[in-house]
């Protein structure tokens, strides 16, 4: 799809991007939500090699998000809870690669790994920044999808302000009430990797039977 999205011509890109932004906040289910995207795209691949305006070929942009999503299939309240730890363990995986990384290539001295007890030991402000950055990038991201229809040119200012409050709100509350270490052995990270596998599995699972019953299969 990366590879259609770059034949759009900057009119049929921009109107294309907020529509996915907007359909990306309306808690449709995933795999559906990247087929009705499917279907977007080739719609506007089609009157862009037509000559049709965007005006002409989605009229308003709003009301058209507005009848994908009541027709779509939407998020059950196990598959909005998965996405989010989805999302979190995504997050906390990557954090636990970078501060092995940085710690073995000696550029992160609050990192330490014991090959003799088999554990390493990182500060509690190292993961709540990982946590507060996911948290922040999910609700600006889902702020920016609510608001790019209505409020165009103001829509990234949203995101900003969002993020950053978010961000700045979670790291003061963690280093008023949280500091210090945490120490966990090779065997416990292990077993975290493991949930955070069987969580995107079972995810991708319950997506797949939501698009099946989009489909009617």
């Amino acid at each position: 799809m990366k590879n259609k999205v770059k034949d759009l011509h900057h009119d049929y890109k921009k109107v294309y991007t907020k529509i996915a932004r907007n359909l990306s906040s309306r808690h449709i289910s995933n795999t559906v939500f990247r087929d009705i995207l499917d279907d977007v795209l080739a719609l506007a691949l089609d009157n862009q090699q037509r000559d049709i305006p965007t005006e002409e070929a989605f009229g308003d942009l709003e009301e058209f998000c507005n009848q994908i999503s009541e027709n779509a299939v939407k998020e059950t309240m196990l598959e909005h809870i998965l996405r989010l730890l989805y999302i979190f363990s995504g997050a906390i995986f990557i954090f636990f690669i970078m501060i092995l990384l940085l710690s073995l290539i000696g550029l992160d001295d609050t990192t330490s790994i014991s090959f003799t007890h088999y554990t390493f030991t990182f500060t509690v402000n190292d993961f709540c920044t990982a946590l507060a950055v996911s948290a922040a990038i999910l609700l600006a991201d889902f702020a920016q999808g609510r608001t790019v229809l209505r409020f165009k040119e103001y829509s990234w200012i949203i995101y900003i302000i969002i993020y950053a409050v978010c961000y700045i709100g979670i790291m003061l509350w963690a280093n008023t009430h949280y500091t210090g270490t945490i120490t966990i052995s090779f065997l416990a990270l292990c077993i975290i990797l493991c949930v955070i596998g069987a969580i995107s599995i079972f995810y991708h699972i319950l997506c797949r039977k939501q698009f099946k019953k989009y489909k009617g299969l």
